[in-house]
């Protein structure tokens, strides 16, 4: 949110919202097939703003760019998400951001890019995650790694094949709340957060 409205990234696909008025939460979601100058927009817009900027940024990364564009993508993935990190950096006095480890697809989900999906979903899609975790120990991002495992054992939380619905994303609400003292004594040291979701 920025100046009481809703500030929605060009071309940006899967811009929603999930609200629960009860806990007074409100999620802004915004989707980019890759880590881009889109994004950083965003994150400049937040980094000068002076009213309604976001307590936390969760940040995941990986799957849709390995969906959209394939293997060969991912030596520029890897140059983006470095350039995405830097600038959240330079948020972190002014939020806490949050990195999920890359979150799995459904294994019968069709991709763009051959058939991957089916035929070498887990090692094909870790190679992602491996370097999406790396770029966020190199720059010190508190970094939640328990969200893969758990969304893998719940696919059939997901609203399709590919997007996390709305109870998946309950689970990781309720989760998120149930840890947060953590989150908020880790904003400026680089840590490795391990956690559960609630059943």
């Amino acid at each position: 949110m920025l100046d009481g409205r809703r500030f929605l990234i060009k071309d940006t696909f899967n811009d929603t919202s999930f609200q629960d008025p009860a806990r007074n939460i409100s999620i802004m979601f915004f989707a980019r097939w890759f880590p881009d100058e889109y994004l950083e927009k965003l994150l400049h817009k937040w980094q000068t703003a002076n009213q309604n900027i976001p307590q936390y940024i969760f940040f995941e990364s990986g799957a849709w760019s390995l969906f959209r564009y394939g293997e060969s993508s991912l030596d520029l993935f890897v140059r983006n998400l470095s350039a995405t990190a830097q600038h959240m950096a330079e948020l972190r006095h002014r939020t806490t951001v949050i990195w999920m480890k890359t979150l799995p697809f459904h294994p019968t989900a069709s991709s763009h890019q051959g058939h991957w999906v089916t035929d070498g979903n887990s090692s094909t899609l870790d190679k992602f995650g491996k370097e999406f975790e790396k770029v966020a120990v190199a720059n010190q991002m508190v970094l939640w790694t328990s969200a893969f495992d758990d969304a893998k054992h719940n696919l059939d939380r997901y609203a399709d094949h590919v997007h996390p619905g709305a109870a998946l994303i309950r689970k990781v609400q309720l989760c998120f709340q149930s840890c947060q003292p953590t989150f908020d004594n880790s904003t400026r040291i680089s840590a490795q957060i391990c956690m559960r979701f609630p059943n």
